[in-house]
């Protein structure tokens, strides 16, 4: 059994808020799928960023600490500031950059987009039961997968599954009791043996 599970991109309950809209820089200038790639980018983005909903897409729920969000940035993983400062205090490999979200109806401040630094190729290809894509180098779809733990570095918390090309976020048991001990609402993880996604 693997040591480490998949920060799921849903909550299955459905009863959390999902957003979907178009984000722009403090220029106001539509940003791209900057969060794919694990590298760096601090002192690189004009900020804050913000987020107008397309309130038809998006469904407005609890308002939880971690909220399904996609736009133009992809999807990507939107943090409430109590979640920002603990994740903060664990010394991970993550940034963190300010956005506000507006739509017609709503309107929250203190959120932030997470960028991940570190990007792993380590999925046991024998094990696992994935559609990839050879021509383009990354998994298309997933139906049970499984990590090879020997190509992840020692003491590693959170990464980037370098086998998918859009954000696709790894964490460490460690981690993920760390989270649900601090009651932190809308983590949703899953083993990778039992995940399953369409891409």
């Amino acid at each position: 059994m693997s040591d480490f599970f998949i920060l799921d991109f849903i909550d299955p309950d459905r009863k959390a808020s999902s957003f979907k809209g178009t984000t722009y820089n403090s220029d106001s200038e539509e940003i791209e799928q900057i969060f794919n790639d694990g590298v760096s980018l601090q002192g690189k983005l004009k900020l804050p960023f913000l987020t107008i909903l397309d309130d038809r897409r998006s469904t407005v729920k609890a308002i939880k600490d971690r909220i399904y969000f996609r736009s133009n940035a992809g999807g990507v993983w939107l943090i409430s500031k109590k979640a920002k400062v603990f994740l903060d205090s664990l010394n991970l490999p993550l940034e963190f950059f300010p956005i506000n979200i507006k739509g017609k109806k709503t309107e929250i401040e203190n959120y932030f987009l997470v960028n991940v630094i570190g990007k792993i190729k380590c999925v046991d290809f024998e094990k696992s039961d994935v559609d990839y894509n050879k021509e383009y180098n990354y998994i298309e779809w997933i139906d049970s997968l499984s990590i090879d733990e020997s190509k992840v570095p020692p003491e590693t918390d959170v990464f980037l599954l370098g086998e998918y090309r859009a954000m696709f976020v790894i964490v460490s048991s460690r981690i993920k009791e760390a989270i649900e001990e601090e009651g932190l609402s809308g983590f949703v993880f899953r083993k990778p043996e039992e995940y399953s996604f369409m891409g």
